[in-house]
This record gives structure tokens, C-alpha cells and sequence, in this order.
């Protein structure tokens, strides 16, 4: 008589099945709040990336019928906007909203000048936003370099607005930086203990962007941010300008 070979039954029953779910459940809950924290973080990097690109494309699409000069460097008459004088706060007719304004037939919407890090976007056309002034002196997320030029395709033409500006080992972002064009020195971009520019620590994780003349984008910490900023100086000159929006 034949008898059966011995076997081991490798199959799982339904509560070993059950106890696995769970385990997996538990970690799967440990690791997504880190986990979505930074996709979200990472999401908006790249928010940024893309409208800097934008902004820079429609800058250049406005210095090409202007002879390779920004809305800032024509004559009012002629379609541009007036740039307020270093150091003074900007008013009505001259704050960050309208340099950004003047290029409204190239960038679409108002969304392409504002970060999600700094509030929800807002559904207003740059017509509407002209109607109210400085009340939007702060929406846009990005600095203006106003001095950026094609002799220097590493200068600056536009940023991320979460600069800290020091002077004196104090930080003045709240009293006479913000909502006026200000001039950053060699001095301030040089020197082995130099720290007088930084990007709030909150802001991508202490990263940001940078649009070159050029239309490129980087992204950098605070260490390459210096760099960059030593690198867009234009020949012969001993600065150069950031216009910067309202806190």
C-alpha cells in the first residue's frame, strides 16, 4: 500500500495576512508626513523654477522689440515704467507689481509671479492688480535685478524675494530694504567671514532660485548664492541693484 509523502503546508491563512496589513499600515503612516513634507517642498522648488523660466522668457520677449532693454530702461512714452530712485520706497506707479505688469502680454497670468510658500494664488488679472495700488506691493515672490544687462550674461535679473539683507550684524528687512531698489557692494558679496546676504532658512529648505540674464535657473544655498552673486557684478562697477517687494 502506497502511503502519502510527508509535506509542510507553506501556505498563509487569512489572520498571518491580516497581522502583515497592519504591520505595513504602521509604517506606511511613520514615514508619509516626512514623506509628503518633502514632495510638497519639492513640488513648490520646481513651482518656482518654472515661473522664474517664464519671467526671464518674457523679459526677453520685451527686449527684443525694445532694442535689448528692459521695461525699466524705456521711457514711460515708449511702453516702459519708471524705476524708483535707489533707496526710496516705491509708490503707486512704480512698485514691484507694475515692473512685472509691463510684461503682462507675455506672461499670461499673475500666478507666473507668485509662490504657493507665500500664500494661495490669487485669481487676479495684472489690469485688476494696477486698480489697487500698493495693496500689491508684496505679491510678487520675486525680486527684479534691475541692473542686469547682456555685457554680463551671469547678472541678475530676477530672484526669489526671501533675501536677508544685513548691515551691521543686523537685520534690516523690516526697515529700509523691502519695497525699494537697494544696491548690493562687492563688499557685501566678498570676504572670507562675509554673511551679509542670506536666504530665510524657511524658504525651500534654505534653497532658492536665481533667474540669470542668460534665462537660466539656479538654485542655491546660501554658500553658491554668494558665489552667484559675485559672478553678476558688471565690469567696472562697484554694484549692483535688486528691486525688492514689500514685506
Amino acid at each position: 500500500m502506497r502511503t502519502k509523502p510527508f509535506a509542510i503546508n507553506s501556505g498563509v491563512t487569512l489572520i498571518e495576512v491580516f497581522a502583515m496589513v497592519v504591520v505595513l499600515s504602521v509604517v506606511f503612516c511613520a514615514f508619509t508626513p516626512g514623506l509628503g513634507i518633502k514632495k510638497c517642498r519639492g513640488r513648490l522648488a520646481i513651482t518656482c523654477l518654472n515661473n522664474l523660466r517664464n519671467i526671464g522668457v518674457g523679459y526677453q520677449a520685451f527686449a527684443a522689440d525694445f532694442d535689448g532693454k528692459y521695461p525699466w530702461q524705456v521711457d514711460e512714452a515708449n511702453g516702459g515704467v519708471l524705476l524708483p530712485p535707489r533707496g526710496e520706497a516705491a509708490g503707486v506707479s512704480n512698485n514691484l507689481f507694475v515692473m512685472y505688469a509691463a510684461i503682462s502680454n507675455e506672461i499670461s497670468t499673475t500666478k507666473m509671479v507668485r509662490c504657493e510658500f507665500d500664500g494661495a494664488f490669487s485669481s487676479m488679472t495684472f489690469s485688476a492688480g494696477l486698480t489697487q495700488g500698493l495693496s500689491v506691493a508684496s505679491f510678487p515672490s520675486y525680486f527684479l535685478g534691475t541692473s542686469a544687462s547682456a555685457v554680463n550674461p551671469r547678472s541678475i535679473l530676477a530672484g526669489d524675494r526671501r533675501l536677508l539683507l544685513y548691515s551691521a550684524g543686523m537685520d534690516e528687512r523690516t526697515t529700509n530694504h523691502y519695497n525699494r531698489v537697494v544696491q548690493i557692494k562687492r563688499s557685501d558679496v566678498f570676504g572670507v567671514k562675509n554673511t551679509n546676504i542670506n536666504w530665510m532658512p524657511e524658504w525651500h529648505q534654505g534653497r532658492a532660485n536665481l533667474l540669470l540674464q542668460d534665462g537660466s535657473v539656479t538654485q542655491c544655498n546660501p554658500g553658491p548664492l554668494r558665489r552667484t552673486l559675485r559672478e553678476a557684478f558688471l565690469p567696472g562697477t562697484a554694484g549692483f541693484d535688486l528691486f525688492l517687494p514689500a514685506l
